[in-house]
């Protein structure tokens, strides 16, 4: 059985483990919005951040990191927190 101090610990660290996933979204969600931003500075400041974040952002491995991992991890923490 759980004491009230164990059970704390472990609610502060689900509690950490979704900031720090959603922290991981931030970043991505960031960069995506930077990306829609620069649209409004013309067809050339779009296409030179294009070509510089698509490196980054738009892989498939960035996206799982930054994207699905995150995600899943808030989800479960989430589901652990409320059982």
């Amino acid at each position: 059985m759980s004491t009230a101090t164990e059970t704390a610990e472990q609610e502060r660290f689900w509690i950490r483990i979704q900031a720090a996933s959603g922290l991981a979204f931030s970043i991505f969600l960031a960069l995506h919005l930077a990306n829609t931003v620069t649209a409004s500075g013309g067809e050339g400041t779009y296409n030179a951040f294009q070509d510089g974040a698509r490196r980054f952002y738009q892989t498939m491995l960035f996206e799982i990191l930054l994207v699905a991992v995150p995600l899943v991890t808030h989800l479960v923490a989430s589901i652990v927190r409320i059982v």
